[in-house]
């Protein structure tokens, strides 16, 4: 039997409030069993940065100012356009690295958001089958790509991407529980060949495939939202009969394992309801501004409004030419307004200042940037949602007042966590009169601000986490389980509590 001295398990995007519920009910018994032989509890997302960004910080030590990203689709500097799509690169040397340059033999399967490169010691591959890959997938060394190709073949993409140019459709439950469980099923057979293929010093890898379920599958799972009533069947929850799919595939993975191999599980950000859509923050600012939208935004508008009387079998085809025509239009909207959104993820918002001096065609003087975010940020704690009476905002803050690092000039200059607590059709508030959201978000679930981390240590019991532990301490952890030096981070390994 091939060994493996410490395995980084990730579950991406399942919500800790739901697997603590089911583990206690003894519905995730594989899961349960890991809990009572670990340390165990949550770990601190990082406030007002999405999914996309978690993954570096857990991977890097360091946070978004550091490694400079906060979604995967970010302004290039001084401009008001997007760089390449799907860039998920860091600024900051990843775990992997670290290890792979000590001379341990590294494994890096599937990881969520991870990125590589050719000077390598082990394998990694990447995007074979994760969550939103667009078939971006690699492997070094190269060699092997034809081999795992022709043993497990190319699976299709993943059931978010399969959707993504259709009109959402509640009631297609089965049709998605049967394409994620077949996808959990390939993740397995992959994770296991690769683990019992050699001997490993750390071997990472991941099940991505209740963040989809999270996505689409939340109404099925959640009898207040909106849609519930469409996609639920009498005593049956789907995001439950994936969880357990998991739990068994985690208990399959587990089993292969030697009783001396140390391993540390994580998943987070978890997963709630959605009702925020994206769009939804630039018609605030546009009605902050005194609600005279440009003529480009007015077009961009009535675009996406044709986007979507468009039959749903024609906008495959024209995706392409519509991003382009979206990301020039919207650069042009954007240079002639002093803020705009920026892309950021589903349950957080950013805000661009544009701002003299950085941006190409700045308009808000430097010495007006204090009281103009200050203006800003009074101005949406003041957003009510009609529906529900409560604030839109849950909290808001500069990036600067929370983050400090050599590239926090990448990120947005405001962050924002939405309320997702009810359905929104319209807001209110003195300075913005009422802005209506015409349509709930394309998909029932997204992002939670919660994780869940859990590190056996052989010869250890159950235990808690401190309730400091952050997504930040998960890279230098891993890096004392390994034996290598303390890393350049700003996390601290959680092994001091074992050792307490």
């Amino acid at each position: 039997m091939a060994r493996c001295k410490v395995l980084f398990l990730a579950v991406e995007a399942a919500e800790p409030e739901l697997l603590t519920r089911w583990m206690d009910a003894g519905l995730l018994p594989n899961l349960a069993a890991l809990r009572h032989r670990s340390l165990h509890g949550g770990a601190r997302c990082l406030p007002g940065i999405g999914a996309n960004s978690i993954w570096p910080s857990v991977y890097t030590g360091v946070g978004p100012a550091t490694h400079g990203r906060y979604y995967h689709d970010q302004l290039e500097r001084g401009s008001y356009l997007s760089e390449k799509d799907r860039q998920t690169s860091a600024h900051h040397r990843t775990i992997w690295e670290a290890a792979s340059q000590a001379g341990l033999q590294v494994g890096m399967v599937d990881l969520p958001r991870a990125f590589g490169g050719e000077q390598f010691h082990g394998l990694q591959i990447i995007d074979w089958n994760t969550h939103f890959s667009h078939e971006a997938f690699e492997v070094h060394p190269p060699e092997e790509r034809e081999r795992i190709q022709a043993i497990f073949g190319l699976p299709p993409p993943c059931a978010c991407k399969a959707r993504q140019y259709l009109e959402p459709d509640p009631a297609e439950v089965a049709k998605v529980v049967a394409h994620i469980r077949q996808s959990i099923a390939r993740s397995l057979a992959l994770a296991r060949e690769q683990l019992q293929s050699r001997d490993w010093d750390i071997y990472l890898t991941s099940f991505d495939q209740l963040h989809c379920a999270g996505h689409l599958l939340w109404h099925g799972h959640d009898a207040s939202h909106p849609w519930h009533a469409q996609g639920s069947t009498a005593g049956y929850d789907p995001l439950l009969d994936l969880y357990r799919e998991v739990d068994s595939a985690v208990g399959a993975l587990l089993a292969g394992l030697t009783d001396d191999c140390s391993i540390m599980f994580f998943t987070g950000p978890g997963m709630g309801p959605s009702y925020v859509r994206p769009e939804l923050l630039d018609s605030i600012l546009v009605a902050l501004e005194g609600g005279r939208a440009s003529p480009t935004r007015k077009l961009v508008t009535s675009l996406k409004g044709l986007w979507h009387r468009l039959p749903q079998g024609g906008r495959r085809p024209l995706s392409s030419l519509a991003k382009l025509a979206d990301k020039r239009l919207q650069g042009k909207d954007r240079a002639g307004r002093r803020c705009f959104s920026v892309k950021s993820n589903d349950a957080v918002g950013g805000i661009r200042i544009n701002l003299a001096g950085r941006e190409a065609n700045g308009l808000v003087p430097a010495d007006e940037m204090d009281s103009y975010c200050n203006w800003l940020i009074e101005a949406l704690r003041a957003v009510r949602i009609v529906d529900s009476g409560e604030p839109l905002v849950a909290d808001i803050f500069r990036a600067g007042d929370r983050y400090a690092g050599e590239n926090i000039d990448l990120l947005p200059d405001i962050l924002i966590e939405w309320n997702q607590a009810s359905s929104i059709s319209a807001l209110t508030s003195s300075g913005i009169g009422v802005v209506r959201q015409a349509r709930l978000p394309d998909w029932s679930g997204t992002h939670s601000q919660r994780s869940m981390v859990m590190i056996h240590l052989p010869g250890h019991g159950e235990g808690s986490l401190p309730a400091t532990a952050s997504v930040l301490d998960l890279a230098p952890t891993l890096a004392g389980l390994c034996g290598l030096p303390p890393l350049d981070c700003e996390g601290t390994s959680l092994l001091t509590v074992a050792a307490g």
